[in-house]
């Protein structure tokens, strides 16, 4: 008898490796519609190819987060999302990509994990809130104040101190 459980695990690796290939051929094929728009621009042509069909989108891999604190890992998705197209982010649309990267939260409950990703936004000078309820690196917003007063380029402090608090 087959073990169901070996089966859906080959089957979960051979897409993982299916996907990893399309996005490789992807990759590929926007770097050769660049080349065709410069090289139409060069002989006085437009562009044959528009800036959305250059655009690759990056694959989330179920381990993309696994291993890291918290802090990285809400920096890493907010760098996938921009690569993405989708920089700016709500609270529960980091939650998702979180956990569907393998962020391994110690939480009690979503309730909590929450939170925690809120104070986490709320209290680190990496994260910057834009009005709304959404968040962005702070480094994409340089000219944007905090609400603390202080400009998001000068703010003291390396952020170490929250890094240690929401390693755990």
């Amino acid at each position: 008898m087959v073990d169901q459980r070996t089966t859906n695990e080959h089957v979960q690796e051979s897409i993982e490796l299916l996907r990893q290939q399309i996005a490789d051929v992807e990759r590929d094929t926007s770097e050769k519609k660049k080349l065709v728009n410069a090289m139409s621009v060069v002989i006085g042509r437009p562009a044959v190819y528009r800036d959305q069909e250059l655009c690759v989108q990056p694959v989330l891999t179920e381990d993309q987060f696994y291993g890291m604190n918290l802090v990285d890992a809400l920096v890493e998705a907010f760098r996938w999302r921009r690569a993405a197209g989708r920089p700016a982010s709500t609270v529960d649309e980091l939650l998702e990509l979180l956990r569907r990267g393998g962020f391994n939260s110690r939480s009690a409950s979503i309730v909590n994990f929450r939170r925690t990703i809120l104070k986490t936004l709320r209290e680190d000078p990496q994260f910057h809130k834009l009005p709304g309820s959404r968040y962005g690196l702070a480094a994409w917003y340089p000219n944007a104040t905090r609400q603390d007063g202080q400009p998001a380029d000068e703010l003291e402090g390396d952020g170490q101190d929250e890094v240690a608090q929401h390693a755990a």
